[in-house]
């Protein structure tokens, strides 16, 4: 069964004493600092605010807002408040919950944190991360719907490449899909919105202002995965290279760029096995293919 707790910290500890008894032993807990990061994990939280979920050893699930981790406050300080009511002593949990924006561990049947299990990962940095190197940063340049378990990244080429490399390695990818051209039908047609977003990003390493505004009309690039998914707006200029460089690395072949430049439209899907090893398969019949040629893929001049 799953229970949830709503509300701030000192509510929840006021009402976590009437739903304790109704879990046993914990046996793994997961919490966050930006709850969005619940992506990268296969569970799935009961409310938009729960950071912290506690499993017990009869798979029953503890959701709880109030508490998380990443600093040292009272959401962090209410997170070891709660394990330490299961047990847990604070001396295991007190640098782990203020220094970790991400934490999930298993805890054996005396209460003590299994060491190995320790896993410090996560996805979605806040904006006073002062290493988001291999993140997607929460800020204008990407949309995360935690509900939809989708995020969507602008220009992800000069914002967060690394973070969406990472993205692909923790969404379990089974399906990579591009559309070069007009009128993307990927992500239910959506279309880019001027003052959706910043007009400028500027480029720590070259000091360059890249303008979004400049040729981002839909999503050109999707993965989808067993966990979540993530679309990509590129701009036009850049749409090109960034879709062979990354069909390259996931794919292990070569994309015709001719072809992408003779034709207007292109779309493509590829199915992948496990550890990214591609199995390809032709989802349109070659009729639908004939078929396809013959009324989208046209010559842009």
């Amino acid at each position: 069964m799953h229970f949830v707790i709503r509300g701030s910290s000192s509510h929840c500890k006021e009402e976590f004493p009437k739903v304790k008894h109704r879990l046993s032993k914990i046996k793994k807990v997961t919490v966050f600092f930006d709850n969005d990061n619940f992506l990268i994990t296969d569970l799935y939280p009961k409310t938009e605010n729960v950071h912290l979920i506690i499993e017990d050893t009869e798979e029953n699930q503890l959701h709880i807002e109030g508490a998380n981790c990443g600093y040292d406050g009272e959401g962090p300080r209410t997170t070891m408040w709660i394990l330490k009511e299961f047990g847990i002593p604070e001396e295991q949990t007190e640098k782990l919950l203020f220094f970790n924006q991400g934490l999930t561990f298993q805890v054996d049947l005396n209460g003590n944190i299994i060491d190995s299990s320790v896993n410090c990962e996560y996805l979605i940095s806040s904006s006073f991360d002062k290493r988001p190197y291999g993140k997607i940063r929460k800020d204008p340049t990407s949309e995360i719907d935690l509900t939809r378990r989708t995020i969507r990244l602008f220009n992800p080429q000069f914002n967060c490449f690394d973070g969406l490399l990472y993205a692909i390695h923790k969404m379990e990818l089974y399906q990579l899909e591009y559309y070069i051209g007009r009128q993307s039908p990927i992500d239910n047609a959506y279309r880019f919105q001027i003052d959706h977003t910043p007009l400028k990003w500027m480029s720590r390493k070259d000091k360059k202002e890249y303008h979004f505004d400049s040729g981002l009309t839909h999503v050109n690039l999707a993965f989808r995965g067993k966990r979540f998914r993530v679309f990509c707006v590129i701009s036009k200029d850049y749409e090109v290279q960034t879709i062979i460089g990354l069909f390259q690395s996931l794919v292990g072949e070569n994309l015709n760029e001719d072809f992408l430049k003779r034709y207007y439209s292109a779309k493509r899907r590829l199915f992948f096995r496990p550890r990214f090893l591609p199995e390809l398969h032709d989802i349109l019949t070659r009729q639908e293919k004939k078929n396809e040629l013959d009324e989208e893929w046209h010559h842009d001049w």
